[in-house]
């Protein structure tokens, strides 16, 4: 892959494990449907289940190149996903980064999250910085059962650090060893012993002559993929993935394909409203009854109804189904408000709109805050000559200000330590906490 500055990946996910259990995998009950190392949009990749796994099952994951001796590559990183709820076989389930290109900053990915319940534990290098593969296991680094992997690279001619010798069957086994006067390093990996390139692992390929491997991929839902072995046979033939090299538009994980009848799961927005507050900030609040394929919730403003753009982004969070977002810049008038979410798969749901109305009046900061001495009174936009009140914890009014200027400051010494609130003539109100 292109190589980048490195990252170190993280995990979170949705909800904690509810118990221990562990489900034994063999190689070939899961495969992988996708992957996204562009660097152009988040870092992905996604698998099926082909068997039903209790809560508690642990997966591993690793970019980490395996050598023909029978091991891994020492010195990189191993990802490890514990399932905190049952799944059935059939579900689709996405790991991938937690940041997008648009709207948000390219390559500034900070930790890969899934689509589903659990944990996470151990850390991955972004695909888009080491690895030209997946490989997926249980057990132990020194002590691994394989059970899928998939692989991305096509060294076809010999050339500086290049061996020239990936194959399906081999993947890239003189490479990794550094053997034939190639210098070995992370990028390249034999193929494990127990994985088969067709029946329980893929081999993309290029379909780009000019390229060394493949930046994404996807499995197109060729099938039939009704039973496990179905699965097994279109998913691991690399003649039923779309694939490309370099920067690309597409969400590439995961499929969405229906995968042993189980159609995948919608996302359910249960509310969506908005409400002013007394400091004139906008909190936006939403609940979900189902967040699995949510990739980030963006909260949307307008003043006309008609044109939105972007005022916030909230990502899925551990534990929780209710999210909260508060606007501390809305406009004087109307406050048109709606939700866009992001799913894993490019699918994109707009909540209904929602209108706060905002009266004219003062709008100030207040810094700093707690305060030990001299406070700070901000007024954004035109002056307003007001009267402003400071009372104390028992509402007495113990000091009249009158805001002349843009900025001012007010004299705290005097005052013993507690909670103030600042009183605006136009009601707004504002808490002041003295040091």
């Amino acid at each position: 892959m292109k190589k980048l500055n490195l990252i170190l990946m993280s995990c979170m996910f949705l909800l904690f494990a509810r118990n221990n259990a562990q489900a034994q995998l063999n190689a070939g009950d899961i495969v992988f449907t996708g992957y996204n190392s562009s660097a152009t949009n988040v870092d992905s990749f996604s698998f099926v289940l082909l068997v039903n796994i209790p809560a508690g099952t642990q997966i591993s994951f690793t970019d980490n190149a395996w050598l023909s001796t029978g091991a891994f590559r020492a010195g990189e990183q191993h990802l490890t996903w514990t399932a905190g709820q049952a799944f059935v076989a059939g579900r689709e389930i996405t790991i991938f980064g937690t940041t997008s290109p648009t709207p948000l900053t390219p390559n500034s990915l900070v930790a890969f999250t899934s689509n589903s319940a659990g944990t996470c534990s151990g850390t991955m290098v972004s695909l888009n910085t080491s690895g030209d593969q997946i490989i997926a296991y249980q057990g132990t680094v020194a002590s691994p059962t394989i059970i899928a992997g998939i692989h991305m690279n096509v060294y076809a001619v010999t050339g500086v650090g290049d061996c020239g010798n990936t194959t399906a069957a081999a993947w890239d086994p003189v490479c990794v060893d550094g053997a034939g006067g190639t210098v070995g390093n992370g990028n390249w990996s034999s193929k494990p012993a127990a994985l088969t390139t067709g029946t329980n692992a893929v081999w993309i390929g290029s379909q780009d002559v000019t390229a060394s491997e493949e930046d994404w991929a996807v499995f197109n839902c060729t099938g039939p993929l009704a039973t496990p072995a179905q699965v097994r046979a279109a998913v691991n033939n690399n003649a039923n993935w779309f694939s490309g090299d370099g920067a690309t538009t597409r969400r590439t994980s995961p499929s969405r394909c229906t995968f042993l009848g189980l159609l995948p799961l919608p996302i359910k927005l249960n509310g969506f409203s908005a409400q002013l507050n007394s400091d004139k900030t906008v909190t936006v609040k939403w609940k979900v009854d189902e967040q699995q394929d949510v990739v980030s919730y963006i909260v949307e403003r307008s003043t006309d109804g008609v044109s939105f753009s972007q005022t916030g982004v909230v990502f899925p969070a551990v534990n929780t189904d209710t999210y909260s977002f508060i606007d501390a810049n809305p406009v004087a008038g109307k406050n048109y408000y709606r939700l866009f979410i992001k799913e894993a798969s490019g699918k994109i749901t707009y909540s209904r709109t929602v209108i706060v109305s905002l009266k004219a009046g003062i709008v100030i900061s207040l810094y700093p805050n707690p305060v030990k001495d001299k406070l700070t009174i901000q007024q954004f936009g035109t002056l307003q000559s007001r009267t402003a009140l400071l009372t104390d914890g028992q509402g007495k009014t113990i000091l009249t200000i009158r805001l002349t200027s843009l900025v001012q400051t007010v004299s705290m010494e005097r005052f013993g330590k507690g909670i103030y609130m600042l009183k605006l003539d136009d009601g707004s109100s504002y808490k002041i906490v003295k040091e």
